[in-house]
């Protein structure tokens, strides 16, 4: 399971929105994707919630994350309140767009500090520091005790792989092929323990870095496009274009005049 260091990287939180929610028992109801993020803190009471085939038991104390534009059927088993927080982020979740629910050994603690959110969110600007350094405690708490948990169970070859692609994104000759005979295991097997590991195959993790550090590289204005291609492991120039304006619906030099 990754969380939210993960999936948003070095990126700063843009909004934020902290209420209670009081919740009664209700049938199976749809609520339809949004755009922004989720994160709540179940005080009490008891859901389920579908999503892609995919049910999941969301019950006091535990904690939701639903991803920006997820639509989900729920039913409330029993009811009971949460506090919810309703954010955006200066980046993009990567990797993820499936709702994530998060059992921690420290619910007194994090139930202490949505409290403390609710209340300064209520007297003071969402947006100032005392504000979001309650939250930025709230995601710490939740990165170190899933990294911790989900570390140990991460082979070590598959992080020497990850590793490795972030390191090498640049080679243009990088690929499945070339990973799996570096680290001598079949494609095959190599594929399924990169996916057991981090929840995407090894090719979605390269095509991720690459585009990552050309938006990057892009943003900067130091690079041409085509510096950039080669510098971001494309074969060619025409290939990057192609690829880009596949993956973000826009063409490289109609994301420079974004910018």
């Amino acid at each position: 399971m990754v969380f939210l260091v993960n999936l948003f990287g070095e990126a700063s939180v843009l909004s934020l929105n902290t209420f209670v929610v009081e919740f009664q028992k209700k049938e199976t109801h749809f609520v339809p994707p949004r755009g922004f993020y989720s994160l709540t803190f179940r005080k009490s009471g008891k859901i389920s919630i579908t999503s892609k085939e995919k049910t999941y038991i969301s019950a006091a104390p535990c904690i939701t994350f639903v991803p920006k534009g997820c639509g989900y059927n729920t039913e409330i088993i029993e009811s009971g309140s949460m506090i919810a927080v309703h954010f955006d982020m200066t980046k993009e979740a990567e990797n993820i767009d499936d709702i994530m629910l998060f059992h921690s050994k420290n619910s007194a603690i994090l139930q202490n500090l949505f409290s403390a959110l609710l209340d300064k969110s209520k007297i003071e600007n969402p947006k100032d520091y005392a504000c979001l350094s309650v939250f930025y405690e709230i995601l710490a708490i939740l990165d170190a005790e899933t990294n911790k948990n989900s570390t140990s169970k991460v082979s070590k070859r598959a992080l020497k792989v990850k590793d490795y692609i972030e390191r090498n994104f640049s080679n243009e000759n990088l690929s499945v092929a070339l990973l799996a005979e570096n680290f001598r295991v079949s494609q095959a097997y190599l594929r399924r323990e990169f996916k057991e590991a981090f929840g995407v195959s090894p090719l979605t993790y390269i095509n991720s870095v690459r585009f990552n550090n050309a938006k990057a590289m892009l943003k900067t204005g130091y690079y041409s496009i085509n510096d950039v291609a080669k510098n971001c492991g494309f074969m060619s120039l025409s290939y990057f274009s192609y690829a880009f304006r596949n993956t973000f619906g826009i063409s490289p030099s109609e994301f420079l005049k974004q910018i």
